[in-house]
């Protein structure tokens, strides 16, 4: 799953990443490391593990520059971390509790920077967890939990990743619904005359001003049509 971003937005989401614990024991979890995987070229094919793009060499520090983790209600589980020059983001005495039985979805927040879009290309970003000894985690009784499985979006090819944009667009047409031809009659009111869209992409966009211009292709009588004094 990809989802566009323009550069300089800020709180991106950039996946979500699903924490289950068993049901003998809550979980609580004491460090994490988050490795970010960079395409730099734009077309999602060279995702490098390394913090540097594979294509023209630049630094995904220099666009997502930290990191910080929310659960889907928006609470804060891990304040904001550096995004190392390796790509790595590390989480230190954490205290993360996670219910027995019960699964928390971490989402990665983080900004993205103006530097974004270099080199006339888009990025393709993501974060992911490399290993499973990047996770530390304690049962209720402060033992450490050995058992640990799962590495979620750590591929070449992650399946959740943003990908930066140079800026949003705003399109407007004539709207399907708007009248062909009308008849007004006098003393009329609210009567529409024509119907417009418009279609923005990547940002939104505040319209601060707007004109509409009275429009006659010709004065030919032809043109006008009839009128009927009735």
């Amino acid at each position: 799953v990809s989802k566009t971003w323009v550069k300089g937005a800020k709180n991106v989401p950039f996946v979500g990443l699903n924490f289950a614990c068993s049901t003998g024991s809550q979980c609580k979890i004491t460090d994490l490391t988050l490795t970010g995987r960079l395409d730099d070229n734009g077309d999602a094919s060279a995702f490098s593990a390394t913090g540097v793009g594979a294509d023209h060499s630049t630094q995904l520090n220099s666009y997502v520059g930290s990191v910080w983790l929310k659960d889907s209600a928006g609470a804060v589980l891990a304040a904001s971390k550096s995004v190392q020059s390796g790509g790595t983001a590390v989480f230190t005495n954490l205290n993360w509790t996670i219910p027995a039985g019960q699964t928390v979805t971490a989402i990665v927040y983080g900004d993205i920077s103006t530097n974004a879009f270099a080199n006339s290309n888009a990025e393709n970003i993501a974060f992911a967890i490399a290993a499973t000894t990047n996770v530390t985690a304690e049962d209720k009784d402060g033992n450490s939990i050995s058992s640990i499985t799962g590495t979620p979006n750590n591929t070449t090819a992650p399946g959740s990743y943003v990908t930066t944009s140079s800026g949003g667009s705003l399109t407007i047409a004539i709207d399907a619904g708007t009248p062909q031809e009308n008849i007004m009659l006098a003393g009329a009111s609210d009567v529409m005359l024509s119907k417009f869209k418009f279609t923005t992409t990547d940002e939104p966009f505040v319209v601060k001003k707007l004109s509409v211009n009275n429009r006659q292709e010709s004065t030919a009588f032809a043109d006008l049509g009839n009128y009927d004094n009735n």
